[in-house]
């Protein structure tokens, strides 16, 4: 007896830019990754509850154009920046992988980030897609 089809590992992308959401998709599907889409934080975090395991989470910093130091001091009420959606991911599943690209300088944010967040990736944009792909091998 046959065995059914091979499931494929998910990526989710969460980034507001359609064109940046589909710039990702493209790279991650080349490489045999399934892909799930949402443009914002809330909505992230209920694609990610509905459809666990995710082997990568991938995420803006910004998901407006203020400026990053004020977006990380949010309410907590409302998912409003990438580092918020990584740290409410890690509360759900404390080694999910998560990749944050950002215009900000990559030192700095890295610098911002709290101990339980510790492994997630800061990915300096402009990035070329060779530089996604080989951070998605050790996914």
């Amino acid at each position: 007896m046959g065995r059914g089809p091979v499931a494929r590992k998910r990526i989710l992308i969460a980034t507001k830019e359609e064109s940046l959401r589909a710039f990702d998709a493209a790279i991650c599907e080349a490489h045999g990754f399934q892909t799930l889409h949402a443009p914002w934080g809330d909505e992230a975090l209920e694609v990610f509850r509905r459809n666990r395991p995710i082997a990568l989470v991938v995420t803006d910093l910004l998901y407006d154009w203020s400026d990053w130091r004020r977006a990380m001091s949010g309410d907590g009420q409302t998912i409003e920046d990438g580092i918020q959606l990584a740290a409410a991911l890690r509360k759900l599943s404390r080694r999910q992988k998560v990749l944050i690209h950002t215009y900000a300088p990559a030192e700095q944010v890295r610098a911002h980030l709290q101990k339980g967040l510790a492994g997630v990736v800061i990915l300096q944009k402009p990035f070329r897609p060779e530089e996604l792909a080989e951070y998605l091998t050790q996914v």
